[in-house]
């Protein structure tokens, strides 16, 4: 809606000898106010002076004559003055709440009397991005706000203007799901035995070893000092020990135990 100044100054003709008296008559249309140190209608900041003039989440954009309830993810931006039309994204004119709309001015022939400043011109940020306070477009984080389509099974990583799903470590994406992968035939993760379980593996050792700090190789296990597997002398191998006796002593069938040494005479 344009404010349109009226300015009308009468000077009538007087026949007497008394001095011409100049009357002023000022009229300004609605959206519009007098202002009398400017002597020019000046514009009404409805947003300023409306309790809720939009209603439904929308915000309330001040303009000549007017204002407009617009989405808060628009963005304003400034041109030069000029009289307005209003376009939505199908080129339509603006009376829905929809998303992509963008407000323009435009005039061919500017009335300097109005003395209007820049041209308003509203955009939408693009896809994956929004508003924020300072009228900055900033990216939107769709893990963190939940908006992102990721299966249960991966792992959303947000990106400037959009998000990725990833497979977790141990996985790898075949189609849309994610597989697990087969460490121990991909390539030879253990120094002796792996083991493949979902998402991950662990190394086993042969017998008389075991796994050191890195979890991967495998060193020498000494049992003598561990776990005393000998009745009486235990020798520590590489990956074995072997059990001896005292003199006076020989060792058992289960060559562990040690046994009285019987002197048998011919």
């Amino acid at each position: 809606m344009l404010g349109i100044l009226f300015f009308a100054t009468l000077i009538p003709s007087i026949s007497t000898q008394e001095t011409d008296e100049t009357i002023t008559y000022t009229q300004c249309t609605d959206g519009y106010e007098w202002d009398p140190i400017r002597q020019q209608c000046k514009d009404i900041d409805e947003c300023g002076i409306m309790q809720e003039p939009c209603k439904g989440g929308m915000k309330c954009v001040n303009h000549y004559g007017g204002y407009l309830c617009l989405p808060r993810t628009a963005q304003i931006l400034l041109n030069n003055g000029q009289e307005d039309t209003v376009i939505s994204q199908n080129g339509g004119s603006q009376q829905s709440t929809g998303q992509n709309v963008y407000v323009e001015r435009t005039n061919s022939a500017p009335d300097p009397a109005r003395n209007l400043p820049s041209t308003v011109q509203l955009m939408q940020c693009a896809s994956g991005y929004e508003l924020n306070a300072q009228n900055m477009c900033q990216d939107i984080d769709e893990c963190l706000t939940g908006t992102h389509n990721c299966r249960p099974d991966q792992v959303c990583t947000n990106m400037r203007g959009s998000f990725s799903c990833l497979c977790p470590r141990g996985y790898q994406k075949r189609g849309e799901q994610c597989i697990d992968i087969d460490e121990c035939s991909v390539s030879s993760f253990c120094h002796h035995r792996c083991v493949n379980t979902l998402g991950s593996y662990y190394c086993q050792c042969n017998p008389g070893f075991q796994l050191a700090s890195n979890n991967y190789t495998c060193v020498d296990l000494d049992e003598c000092s561990t776990s005393s597997p000998c009745a009486q002398e235990c020798y520590n191998m590489i990956g074995s020990y072997i059990c001896q006796c005292s003199p006076g002593y020989e060792l058992s069938r289960d060559r562990v135990n040690c046994e009285v040494l019987s002197y048998r005479h011919r």
